[in-house]
């Protein structure tokens, strides 16, 4: 870092000198160590500092692809996305490689879409799709299941549908897999296709981690598994489902309760009524003898009750 700061401070002192060329270099050298090393790290915010201090003081070059790539992923970490976009529509016009080209530009309009910038993501996307070069690599995977993002996003779910299958049907998988399953599967419930979205949640789901992040979203895709057998009326695949969205939720009791109320229900349907009454009572603990979920529990029972007596005496 010494090193780098002799080099800025020569440069900011000689701009005129017949040696600026090489003390740019040896600025670029010393920082690109530095960037490389304090990546490594997953010391996003030193990687930052680096760029902002001494590597963004000079010229961006061709032949700097992973220093830029290294810098703009640190960027995207730690949400400066105007920093994020700038640097990489700075490498645009210096890159010369096509394979290099594709991917900045692809990341600029990953960047454009979290900025909200749908119409000008598309722009870029539909022109890479247009690209032989594109088209020829699995690049293209990654520009589908970025319009179907933007589709989805914009709630036009028939079109999410057609870009997330010709992704996952060009045998690379899906970017991001378990977020992109479960908003494909999102899409297809969305549209009522529901033996589809079945499979697409169980794909999700093989894909989420256990990382904290993602328990909400395992949770919620094993809850849409159990809403789908359900219907289905598999009731032992739906009673597992609801169970493993309990168990994928980690600490967070209050998101636990939906899934635990649907557990007693499916226990009910089943007529096994000491373990749905365990597990109703769980809720009504958990929840507060006063509150909504206890009077929830009540009146499903009640109502439950009701239709196994006289229910066939009201059908049609």
């Amino acid at each position: 870092r010494k090193a780098a700061d002799v080099y800025l401070e020569f440069l900011s002192l000689h701009p005129e000198s017949n040696r600026e060329a090489e003390a740019a270099k040896g600025l670029k050298t010393v920082s690109a160590q530095l960037i490389k090393d304090y990546f490594a790290r997953e010391d996003y915010l030193a990687v930052a500092y680096v760029y902002f201090k001494s590597f963004g003081a000079v010229e961006l070059q061709a032949g700097e692809y992973d220093e830029v790539n290294k810098i703009a992923t640190s960027l995207k970490e730690l949400g400066l996305m105007s920093d994020y976009l700038i640097i990489l529509n700075r490498y645009l016009e210096v890159a010369e490689n096509e394979i290099l080209i594709n991917k900045t530009t692809l990341a600029i309009a990953e960047g454009l879409i979290i900025e909200h910038k749908y119409d000008e993501a598309m722009e870029l996307l539909n022109g890479l799709a247009g690209k032989p070069s594109v088209r020829k690599s699995s690049l293209l995977t990654d520009v589908h299941k970025n319009l179907a993002e933007i589709a989805y996003r914009r709630e036009m779910y028939d079109q999410a549908i057609a870009n997330y299958n010709a992704a996952d049907t060009l045998g690379h998988g899906l970017p991001d897999p378990g977020p992109s399953y479960m908003n494909y599967a999102r899409s297809l419930t969305h549209e009522q296709k529901n033996d589809q979205a079945l499979q697409k949640y169980l794909q999700a789901v093989r894909h989420l981690s256990q990382e904290k992040p993602a328990q909400a979203m395992a949770a919620e895709a094993y809850g849409q598994l159990g809403d789908l057998y359900l219907g289905k009326n598999n009731l032992p695949g739906s009673l597992e489902m609801y169970k493993k969205a309990q168990s994928a939720i980690d600490t967070e009791a209050d998101l636990k309760i939906w899934p635990q109320f649907l557990t007693g229900m499916v226990y009910l349907k089943m007529n096994r009524d000491e373990q749905a009454q365990g597990i109703f009572a769980q809720v009504k603990a958990g929840a507060g003898a006063e509150g909504f979920w206890s009077n929830l529990v009540d009146f499903y029972i009640a109502d439950f009750k009701w239709w196994s007596t006289y229910g066939d005496m009201v059908k049609p």
